[in-house]
């Protein structure tokens, strides 16, 4: 009765570790100074994310602090690339920190490697519509010229 007890208790241990991106909320809290920083929950019906020049708002689904890890990054980089939101669900965008964008192209691919849509980059900030693309796990690859400098797991929500 014991093994059966324990065994059960790990088993819903592990169950409960494995659920992502969901929220039961009636509350929340969170705050910040020295340029803001503000996290709260009550209950999420509607979500979106917003941008201005002074930032990002991303309302709904309680994310707090996401920091997003590339897969594979070349270490010589002399400027910084980034991908958000990640999870996406209307717009993916993506972000370079340097004075010039020249010969930076991008590649989606989905989880069994097939060429979904491949563009160059221009400018800081280019957006890509993630509207069609159906909830799963997709691959953004930026490359320099034939070279991929950086790859990001990009999960597809299904909340527009």
């Amino acid at each position: 009765m014991k093994q059966f007890l324990l065994i059960t208790s790990l088993i819903l241990f592990a169950v409960q570790y494995s659920i992502c991106q969901e929220v039961i909320a009636a509350s929340g809290d969170d705050a910040a100074s020295a340029d803001l920083s503000i996290s709260w929950t009550i209950g999420e019906t509607v979500t979106g994310t917003f941008e201005n020049s002074n930032g990002i708002l991303t309302q709904g689904i309680h994310q707090g602090y996401l920091t997003v890890t590339p897969i594979n990054e070349t270490q010589e980089l002399n400027f910084e690339i980034s991908a958000f939101p990640n999870p996406a669900s209307d717009i993916l965008r993506i972000r370079v920190e340097s004075n010039t964008t020249e010969g930076l192209s991008y590649i989606l691919l989905d989880a069994q490697g097939r060429l979904l849509l491949q563009d160059n980059i221009y400018g800081n900030m280019t957006e890509i519509p993630f509207t069609n693309y159906a909830p799963a796990i997709y691959f953004l690859k930026i490359r320099e010229g034939q070279k991929e400098i950086m790859c990001f797991k990009i999960i597809k929500s299904k909340f527009n």
